[in-house]
């Protein structure tokens, strides 16, 4: 009874020194917090391997999944980070594929912050980049000529091109039309349609752990977290949003479960 009693005031302890550290960060970095537009943490570009002009080709727009956002130090490196996650689905396009994909295709990357804005937000971003370079002229680089386009997704990728195609009004060159609308073909690869129970960190701790308490305490980190990395990362490291949870948006079928879902054979179901 004395060691249950000891571990509950260390368990409040924690928590009280997480939330103390979350307001006091809160406080001290406030006047740096700036609201984010959704063009602050994406962006769309053309494949550096080819800034033809598209001519009678189709847009065939890559979208990455989490964790795959490492913003290119040059965007004309073909090596370079952002463009390494589709390495092999360039190499067949470009350079194996003998069924004249390049002739009928031209690829854009659509880049995004994966950890700390809301997929919403994120497909309000690849809406806005694409209305703006629908209105680009001929010529521009990373011009995307204002037609129907392919869209092939991985994993939340995936998310992000389903809340733009149903979710997501365009205020562009197809003012109140549903980005659905301009997409003639969404492929996904890998992509967790109902959310995964795994999304975030300290659910999937607290999960473990079984305690409201300990819930508390990561959800508070995890807070504490967002606004010192707000202050002191590079807008393209991370963006703190305070009105968006992290990654609640990813959570299986939209629920904080008390113990992570397995199937009657052991296996974690997270498709």
């Amino acid at each position: 009874m004395r060691e249950t009693s000891k571990m509950k005031r260390c368990r409040w302890k924690s928590v009280t020194i997480s939330l103390f550290l979350s307001v006091l960060g809160f406080i001290l970095l406030l006047p740096v917090l700036v609201e984010a537009h959704p063009k602050d943490f994406t962006f769309l570009i053309e494949d550096p391997a080819d800034s033809s002009p598209s001519g009678d080709r189709t847009p065939l727009v890559l979208i990455h999944g989490i964790h795959g956002n490492q913003w290119p130090t040059d965007v004309d490196d073909v090596n370079n980070p952002f463009l390494y996650y589709w390495q092999t689905f360039r190499m067949f396009f470009y350079s194996w594929d003998k069924s004249g994909l390049k002739d009928k295709y031209k690829l854009y990357s659509f880049w995004y912050e994966s950890d700390q804005i809301s997929v919403d937000e994120i497909s309000q971003g690849l809406r806005d980049w694409i209305d703006e370079r629908s209105f680009q002229e001929p010529g521009t680089p990373d011009k995307l000529d204002d037609r129907p386009f392919v869209i092939v997704a991985h994993s939340m990728g995936g998310l992000v091109a389903r809340a733009f195609m149903n979710q997501t009004l365009n205020i562009g060159q197809w003012p109140g039309h549903s980005g659905g609308e301009r997409v003639i073909k969404l492929v996904t690869l890998g992509t967790p349609h109902h959310g995964s129970p795994g999304a975030n960190d300290e659910d999937a701790l607290a999960a473990y752990y079984a305690s409201g308490v300990w819930d508390q305490i990561f959800s508070l980190s995890q807070f504490f977290y967002n606004v010192t990395s707000a202050a002191w990362a590079s807008k393209w490291d991370v963006t703190f949003h305070s009105t968006q949870p992290n990654r609640s948006d990813l959570r299986w079928d939209g629920k904080l479960w008390p113990s992570l879902p397995f199937d009657d054979k052991g296996i974690l179901m997270i498709i």
